[in-house]
């Protein structure tokens, strides 16, 4: 059974320097601020379990994840999922992936671009409604579009 991560545990945001050495920080600050409202909305409008976002190559931007899960795994293999898709969608001439809703057994793994260099993960339980969950994760994912844009992460 997973356990949700309860919506008052704070964000962590990665952030890298020019190296692509990485160090997180709980410092409260605008961009944080501003992902984890983001996170925060996914969270209250669709009841995610966990959500990541990441860069399009797996490394971890910023996560509020429940105790049984591993943000940089979800990221990096989310992050390999994603490209294998656009892979496919371009071969295949159906445009750009827009997003990625796996069903398993226990439940939903949801993932969309959050603008051009960011991807979005939410882990769902199996009974969450896919409409109010792709509403809060679509929502999520323009806000975090235009911080990630505007801050040049």
């Amino acid at each position: 059974m997973h356990v949700p991560c309860p919506p008052d545990v704070p964000i962590e945001v990665i952030t890298l320097d020019a190296n692509g050495k990485g160090s997180s920080t709980s410092e409260p600050d605008v961009i944080r601020k501003r992902l984890e409202e983001a996170l925060g909305e996914a969270q209250r409008v669709s009841g995610c379990q966990s959500t990541i976002v990441a860069r399009q190559d797996g490394l971890v931007i910023a996560h509020r994840t429940g105790q049984d899960h591993d943000p940089h795994l979800a990221s990096a293999m989310t992050a390999a999922i994603f490209g294998t898709a656009a892979f496919a969608a371009e071969d295949l001439g159906q445009g750009v992936v827009e997003r990625i809703v796996i069903e398993c057994s226990d439940g939903k793994i949801v993932a969309m671009s959050a603008g051009r260099e960011a991807i979005i993960v939410g882990l769902y339980r199996k009974d969450t409604n896919l409409g109010l969950l792709l509403h809060g994760l679509t929502t999520a994912a323009e806000i975090i579009a235009r911080v990630l844009t505007e801050s040049h992460i």
